[in-house]
């Protein structure tokens, strides 16, 4: 999804597979810690630079 640049697609997969691990595996079981991490840099590359662009240009400087 995310080579094909369909970015809204991936997002709400992610956020999906995110909601069923949390439901299953518990918030702190390290496949959720991935699907979490999967979903954020997913919401990142939507934000285009707003929220997440500003903690990320901080954290670089």
């Amino acid at each position: 999804m995310h080579d094909l640049d369909r970015y809204q697609e991936a997002a709400d997969l992610h956020q999906q597979n995110l909601t069923d691990r949390e439901l299953i595996l518990g918030p702190d079981h390290p496949h959720t810690l991935t699907s979490r991490n999967n979903f954020a840099r997913t919401a990142a590359r939507l934000d285009r630079g707003g929220f997440w662009g500003g903690i990320r240009r901080r954290r670089h400087e």
